[in-house]
């Protein structure tokens, strides 16, 4: 029988109630992934998908007050398909709620990025992950044996060329 004292954990759009406790979790994200964060430009790029935004939006997953993890989408657009797409460009939950009870955190970030993009009537929800990221591949993996019309990983390679600002 569930603790009737146990938070939910509710997945939602980041808004001014949730983007301060958000903020410390993307620089813990930009630091997995080796990049130091700057929390200005933080505060102003990722302020910029508060409200409606047309080049995305974020989702929050909280535990009673507490945030615990985050989905970053954008809309992209695809010539081969000729149509937009939704970019799920960031995926992370806190350490401390991957596993154990709160099992089920990134899958319900994952559920609830799909349910977001296909609200918005995009055909089709992509993301990248690194190689040697095993526990992303794992979850990403679970997601898609679970969709009614299964997607597989990509046979894409990414590139990416520096370019001075």
């Amino acid at each position: 029988m569930p603790d009737a004292a146990a938070p939910t954990l509710l997945v939602e759009r980041v808004d001014t109630s949730t983007f301060e406790a958000v903020l410390p979790l993307i620089a813990e994200y930009q630091r997995f992934y080796g990049r130091e964060p700057d929390d200005a430009a933080n505060r102003r790029f990722f302020g910029e998908l508060l409200g409606d935004n047309p080049h995305g939006l974020q989702l929050a997953a909280r535990l009673g007050p507490h945030v615990i993890g985050f989905v970053t989408l954008y809309w992209l657009r695809v010539s081969t398909r000729a149509s937009t797409v939704a970019l799920l460009n960031d995926l992370y939950v806190h350490p401390d709620h991957r596993g154990g009870r709160e099992t089920g955190v990134g899958m319900a970030l994952l559920r609830a990025a799909a349910r977001a993009a296909g609200d918005r009537g995009f055909s089709q929800l992509t993301w990248e992950t690194a190689p040697d990221n095993r526990a992303a591949q794992a979850l990403y993996d679970r997601f898609l044996r679970e969709a009614a019309d299964a997607g597989e990983p990509s046979t894409w390679i990414h590139y990416s060329y520096p370019l001075s600002a």
